[in-house]
């Protein structure tokens, strides 16, 4: 019996915090990624991450080591496009079928301004608005441009979380007031600041929304993240992310793509990772830097291959290869040193089989010059020749069943080579995600054809890499195999049929 003056209190079960819910996701993506419709999660959630002072501006760091696959943020957008309401908007747009002065497309253009004013909105609710609204202002204000893309004058605590950056409710000194400030420094944030579409451009959306009117095949288009918008450019990046939407609206979920050291940067990449490096530079020329980053510095040695090349094939006629010294000449005369973006392109679709192997050997023998983390840099950065030569390959070698079996076993080989230096660069691109579901595909047919002990390792160790890099895209999946067989099921779906996305049942890659 209680003591007299002694209630019995119920036994109540204290609910999970928001943290709680958070951290289960971050252990186990699959629940957002493969529901259909996710319920609406307790974000933001931050992980081992802080903000740094860098030579180059603002940056984030990790405070602990972190293991590839860990989740680094979860995050809402302070402000984002809507997607109907630009589709509906753009084909008013006064641009032609090439874009404006600056290359963009009409739905490009749309898209800023339907951002651009929702930013305005959100700036001037902030004077007489709620706590959310001053909170989402500062939010947006905080990567104000000054000419160098950075306001100097508002500095953040050093540790700070996405709550304390939401939380502030501190406006930057000199906020702009005027109307056509205020509509120039909003510019310079959405050119530099914001996350555009992920897998297809501009131009492939129009194309693939019909007549481009219906937004139905695209989640989301363009979106303002303060916090993970500090992260950093790197060539050869640590982190990846991919998007996803709940009962809540849309969900940038970030992580780490390799293990990260104690005090060691974030980076991703702003462009493409399997492009070379002049095709880098003109991408992030719009960003106003030139990268100096470690991939970027043993690429330009590659300046001396071509003097290397002649004088190996001049000055020893027998050679360590095959390659004559015209041949040599012409091909990098093509490439111009690994330069996809000004370069003819190697493959023509009139290419046959013959033509395609002798371009894949010769590409092969010229990366040989190389040794070194910079062999796999510029193999990396020629993805796009030899995805091409692949192709061409495997749809040009005929009927006959022993060409077909040496076609896949040069291609496996090759694509092997591809897959080590796309690890190399970044492990979770979706270039090297396709290279993986390739090597797959062909070591699986040759299992189906003439399995052995050897065949079935094949199919394992691949299957391996696959799932590795999975992790390496998509954080955690949990324990369940069912998960990582679901995400590459969705992958191969979307990188290996041209059209995958729009027959996709889930919408991120």
């Amino acid at each position: 019996m209680p003591r007299s003056g002694h209630r019995r209190q119920p036994n109540r079960t204290k609910s999970p915090d928001r943290y709680t819910h958070c951290r289960r996701l971050a252990k186990d993506m699959s629940p957002l990624l493969f529901n259909v419709s996710p319920p609406a999660y307790p974000l933001p959630y931050v992980g081992a991450v802080h903000i740094v002072e860098t030579p180059y501006g603002r940056g984030l760091a990790v405070s602990r080591s972190v293991e590839v696959g860990e989740c680094l943020m979860i995050l809402r957008p302070a402000v984002f496009a809507d997607v109907s309401e630009v589709f509906r908007r753009f084909p008013d747009c006064r641009v032609d079928a090439c874009g404006d002065a600056f290359g963009r497309s009409a739905l490009e253009i749309a898209a800023e301004e339907v951002l651009q004013e929702k930013m305005e909105h959100v700036i001037k609710k902030a004077d007489f608005g709620s706590k959310d609204d001053i909170r989402r202002s500062a939010a947006v204000l905080s990567l104000r441009g000054n000419g160098n893309g950075e306001d100097k004058s508002f500095r953040w605590p050093g540790r700070v979380t996405q709550e304390i950056l939401l939380e502030t409710g501190k406006i930057p000194s000199g906020a702009p007031s005027h109307p056509d400030t205020m509509q120039s420094e909003l510019l310079a944030i959405t050119r530099r600041n914001v996350f555009g579409p992920e897998f297809h451009p501009y131009s492939r959306m129009m194309t693939a929304c019909g007549l481009f009117r219906s937004s139905e095949t695209y989640p989301r288009i363009l979106s303002h993240y303060p916090l993970a918008a500090m992260i950093n450019h790197g060539c050869s990046p640590n982190a990846a992310r991919f998007f996803r939407s709940d009962a809540g609206g849309e969900i940038m979920v970030v992580h780490a793509a390799r293990n990260i050291e104690e005090g060691e940067e974030i980076f991703w990449s702003y462009v493409p990772v399997a492009s070379g490096k002049k095709e880098r530079d003109a991408a992030l020329s719009s960003h106003d830097f030139v990268c100096d980053c470690r991939r970027c510095r043993e690429e330009l040695k590659a300046g001396h291959l071509a003097d290397e090349l002649q004088s190996a094939a001049e000055g020893d006629p027998a050679g360590d290869d095959d390659t004559a010294a015209d041949e040599v000449e012409e091909l990098l005369e093509k490439i111009k040193i690994y330069d996809n973006s000004t370069s003819p392109s190697l493959n023509p679709p009139t290419m046959d089989f013959e033509s395609a192997r002798t371009t894949l050997y010769k590409m092969e023998a010229l990366l040989l010059r190389a040794s070194g983390p910079l062999r796999l840099y510029l193999q990396a950065g020629m993805y796009k020749n030899f995805i091409e030569c692949f192709n061409r390959m495997l749809e040009t070698s005929g009927d006959d069943d022993t060409i077909n079996s040496g076609a896949r076993t040069i291609v496996l080989r090759s694509a092997a080579g591809m897959h080590l230096a796309l690890h190399t660069v970044h492990p979770g691109s979706t270039e090297h995600l396709a290279v993986l579901h390739l090597c797959y595909d062909l070591v699986g047919i040759e299992h189906c054809k003439n399995p052995t002990e050897r065949s079935q390792k094949k199919v394992r160790f691949w299957t391996e890499q696959l799932k590795k890099a999975h992790i390496a895209r998509y954080g955690r999946l949990g324990n369940n195999l069912d998960s990582i067989r679901m995400a590459m099921k969705h992958t191969k779906g979307i990188l290996r049929d041209k059209d995958g996305w729009k027959k996709a049942t889930y919408k991120f890659i």
